[in-house]
């Protein structure tokens, strides 16, 4: 989903991008997660919150893999994360927000 033309999280097209030479089918925006699995896969929810004409809705995502390839999203999330707070400082944690369904 597109980002809206007020978001501040956007990015412009011509932005840098750490990975130039990938093709995106789309770029979306999250703001809420949730992660479960069982013997056989890890099953990762991605949502995002948003009001369109004063209506709430709620937009989700579900991106399943094995526990190989989620270690490894661990594994770079963590280190980005690490890169970030390096680059800008401590992430502040934002007080809990409501549950989704």
């Amino acid at each position: 989903m597109p980002h809206a033309p007020d978001d501040p999280t956007a990015r412009r097209d011509d932005e840098d991008d750490a990975h130039p030479a990938r093709r995106y089918e789309t770029e979306w925006y999250a703001n809420w997660f949730d992660v479960d699995h069982n013997a056989l896969q890890f099953r990762i929810d991605c949502a995002r919150n948003m009001t369109n004409e004063g209506q709430e809705l709620t937009m989700f995502i579900r991106v399943t893999s094995d526990a190989l390839r989620a270690r490894q999203l661990f594994q770079l999330l963590g280190a980005e994360l690490i890169a970030f707070m390096d680059a800008y400082g401590p992430i502040v944690a934002e007080p809990p927000r409501s549950e989704l369904p």
